[in-house]
């Protein structure tokens, strides 16, 4: 959407010195993104207005005039012009030396220089149109013509063409997409609203205008209020369609809108203006009542682009007695199109169904400005100060012109929402400190109403921003935030904390299967939405236990009880681009309606667990089953976890083979399903001409297997020394009872290790021989020899104080 600075300054008047650039950026920290910004003065560099006194044929050509122009200051230029409708006294438009030009038959821009044309010099160019990119604004009748400037007002030689015609402006390009929330700023008031809030100025109150009490002849008649929340339309007699004012002309041009007569352009400058469309009839083309109706079963409409569509009776149109005569919304109809003899007209200024428009347009192909800006969910108040501004201008321009009558049929009026909040709510949400003071003058800069009760805020939204976009406390705080400025907020960086690392053994277990069935299992993952559609439901002969209140469409509404349908969906979409394929999916289901507590200190929710599903597609059903088979006996071993077993008596189940279908147990527990798909199943998920193998399993139930713990120990930083040995004790020792008692016999053990035990001659009857190595090492110095025949000592000390041993020789 394009915005003009000079169209703004109708609504606000902006500090002095502000720069377009610092205006790019304000609003697009706070409002909406400005892509870029254009400044339409600088393609008219070193063009200005001139008057022709003289111009005498070339001497060397009967096709081309040497004209001299009065370019202001008592300077003449003398130029070398071949235009057909040059003559003494016109004011055109001269491009001087270093002014750049489109040329009629050049390939691009090009800078104007003095040359010689056949021997007579040229010190500038006299323009057409093309020739500076202002055809829509000065349509050429002729090629050769250039343009005519006698209509502009005020006109001085030597004044730059920009400021003649208005160029003199900026021109801020928004993204569209920007807007999408916000109908309220689909014309200049509304970004001009913005403007006066950034910037603390008084916004310029919108005229009024007090329409007749009467009908004049009208009658409005609204079939279904929900598809049109309020329709006015008003009687204007003694107007004329002909040319638009150049001022008009000159700003719809600069939003790229081409002007095309009055009375249109007037409707155009509304909605650009005020971000409302309107429509003018031809009040002599209308027939009786105005009914705004659904369109009747094979009904037709020549909409003004001349292409004719044929409606569907969902489709939402204004109609008359006889017949329909415009799409609500998006375009009028040829039929009651403004002509050139038109002197009464019907103004239309209504307010539809955002969501029926966008169904309209989207189906027949056909996007205006007027359907965009309804798609967005217009103020139906917007309406009053939309007919005020044409009233105005067109009063303004044609005082002979009279509203003659007027019909508002507004059924269901809108009260805006009042939320109520608190100046604490927003300050600990936007992480900075406000006053109350602070928070209500930033809300009703905006236009809220506010009012507040010891940080108690109750606010009143306004009516062009209760459409759906404003409703929520947290709603507030974007306001305010925006407003106050984002960059404004301090920043305070998140606080990292490493902890060590949790060890979730059956997230392990997941990864590793997918790992095996994407490597060893030459298979792809998928993935899918939760709901399913309806046919493959019933496919896999299931009825979903949950659904969704608003689904994606009408026949996904189920949530998906089994991976299984979803699956077949898969194949089925596949088949189109593969004959033979591996394809597998792990996904939460919804198999039952109880709800219970899923964590600790949850809400309740219905149980979610997590599935694995894969298919195994091809031409040979045994083949395909036999493979899935051979994946699920080898999955126990390839991911470390409690083997599956497969049952030759499985419990059936409805989408495969009765013969061809096993149930995967772990232990005695059923956990899953392995089947060939039946034909039925196929023939009803439009499976065809190949052979199917599914499985699921419930990887809830499936148990990783325990692995041990590695613990990470430091390098010894001096030598270690090892002692052995022999000791003869009673066989009724234990040796975990020797194994405490020799490891806490002195602080330089490190550890202590049975080597070997003995029994036999030479060892008395009763008892046994153990040889034991104690490793002895200390982490202050390096060990001397005393050291070690110390811990010895140490050793057999305290074993012969616990046990009746003796040493025997090694």
């Amino acid at each position: 959407m394009r915005i003009s600075l000079e169209w703004i300054s109708d609504y606000v008047k902006l500090p002095q010195g502000l720069k377009p650039e610092q205006i790019k950026y304000d609003l697009t920290m706070s409002t909406v993104e400005v892509e870029q910004v254009v400044d339409l003065s600088r393609q008219l560099r070193k063009v200005v207005t001139a008057r022709v006194k003289d111009l005498r044929p070339h001497p060397d050509s009967p096709k081309l005039w040497v004209v001299v122009c009065d370019a202001g200051g008592k300077k003449t230029v003398e130029v070398v012009c071949g235009a057909e409708n040059l003559s003494k006294g016109q004011w055109v438009a001269l491009a001087l030396p270093g002014a750049t030009v489109l040329p009629r038959h050049g390939k691009g821009p090009t800078v104007v220089e003095e040359s010689a044309v056949r021997g007579v010099g040229s010190h500038g160019m006299i323009c057409g149109a093309s020739e500076l990119g202002l055809e829509k604004l000065f349509p050429p009748a002729d090629e050769m013509h250039i343009m005519d400037l006698e209509e502009l007002a005020e006109l001085e030689a030597g004044r730059s063409l920009a400021a003649a015609i208005g160029f003199e402006d900026v021109i801020l390009e928004i993204d569209n997409k920007s807007l999408t929330n916000r109908p309220d700023l689909l014309g200049h008031r509304g970004i001009g609203r913005e403007l006066a809030a950034i910037y603390k100025c008084p916004l310029e109150p919108p005229p009024t205008f007090q329409p007749p009490r009467r009908a004049g002849g009208l009658a409005v008649s609204i079939e279904n209020p929900a598809r049109c929340r309020r329709y006015t339309a008003t009687r204007i007699e003694s107007l004329s369609a002909g040319p638009s004012p150049f001022w008009l002309r000159s700003r719809l041009v600069r939003v790229e809108q081409g002007p095309i007569n009055f009375l249109v352009d007037l409707t155009n400058y509304i909605m650009l203006s005020l971000g409302q469309p309107s429509h003018a009839f031809d009040i002599d083309q209308l027939h009786g009542t105005i009914e705004i109706r659904q369109a009747r079963k094979g009904e037709k409409l020549e909409l003004l682009d001349e292409t004719t569509y044929e409606l569907a009776e969902e489709d939402l149109v204004i109609a008359d007695e006889e017949s329909a005569v415009a799409l609500a919304g998006i375009m009028g109809g040829r039929s009651t199109s403004i002509r050139d003899d038109t002197d009464e007209i019907v103004l239309e200024i209504a307010n539809f169904e955002a969501s029926g428009v966008r169904r309209t347009s989207s189906k027949l192909n056909v996007t205006t400005d007027s359907s965009m800006r309804f798609e967005k969910g217009l103020d139906p108040v917007l309406i009053d100060d939309a007919l005020a501004l044409f009233c105005k201008v067109l009063f303004e321009t044609q005082p002979e012109a009279e509203a003659t009558g007027f019909v508002d049929n507004f059924p269901a009026p809108i009260e805006p929402p009042a939320v109520k909040t608190t100046v604490e709510f927003i300050n600990r949400r936007l992480g900075a400190q406000h006053s109350e003071a602070e928070v209500c003058a930033m809300l009703e800069r905006l236009g809220f109403g506010v009012s507040c009760d010891r940080g108690h805020l109750t606010v009143q939204v306004p009516s062009w921003r209760a459409t759906g976009d404003v409703s929520l406390p947290e709603d507030l705080v974007e306001e305010v935030g925006r407003l106050y400025g984002y960059e404004n907020l301090e920043f305070f960086p998140p606080v990292v904390k490493l902890e060590r690392s949790i060890r979730q053994p059956r997230l392990s277990l997941e990864r590793r299967i997918r790992e095996y069935l994407a490597g060893p299992g030459s298979m792809r993952e998928i993935v899918s939405y939760p709901w399913v559609e309806e046919r493959y439901l019933e496919a896999a002969g299931m009825n979903p236990p949950l659904g969704l209140t608003s689904p994606p469409a009408p026949d996904t509404q189920g949530l998906q009880p089994s991976l299984i349908p979803q699956m077949l969906w898969a194949v089925a979409s596949n088949l189109r681009f593969f004959q033979e394929f591996r394809i597998f999916q792990v996904a939460r289901v919804f198999p039952s309606s109880a709800l219970t507590v899923l964590h600790e200190g949850g809400e309740k929710l219905p149980p979610q667990p997590k599935h694995l599903s894969a298919a195994l597609v091809g031409k040979d059903a045994d083949r395909l089953f036999l493979e899935a088979k051979g994946i699920l006996e080898a999955l126990g071993r390839e991911v470390q976890m409690e083997p599956l077993g497969l049952s030759g008596e499985p419990e059936p189940v409805s989408w495969a083979e009765p013969a061809g279908q096993l149930t995967v147990r772990l232990g005695e527990e059923s956990v899953g399903r392995l089947g060939a798909v039946s034909a039925r199943t196929m023939r009803l998920a439009g499976i065809r001409r190949s052979a199917v193998a599914l499985l699921e399993i419930d990887l809830t139930r499936l148990q990783p297997l325990p692995s041990r713990e590695n613990r990470y120990q430091a390098i010894p930083r001096f030598p270690q020394n090892e002692c052995d040995l022999s000791l003869v004790l009673p066989v009724e020792v234990r040796w975990a009872d020797l194994h405490d008692v020799l490891g806490g016999a002195h602080p330089l053990v490190l550890a202590v290790q049975l080597i070997e035990e003995y029994r036999g001659d030479p060892v008395p009857a009763g008892k046994k021989s153990l040889l034991v190595r104690a490793t002895i090492g200390s982490s202050e110095r390096t060990l001397e020899g005393k050291d070690l025949e110390e811990v010895r000592e140490a050793l057999v000390k305290r074993a012969e104080e616990e046990f009746e041993l003796t040493l025997r020789s090694l």
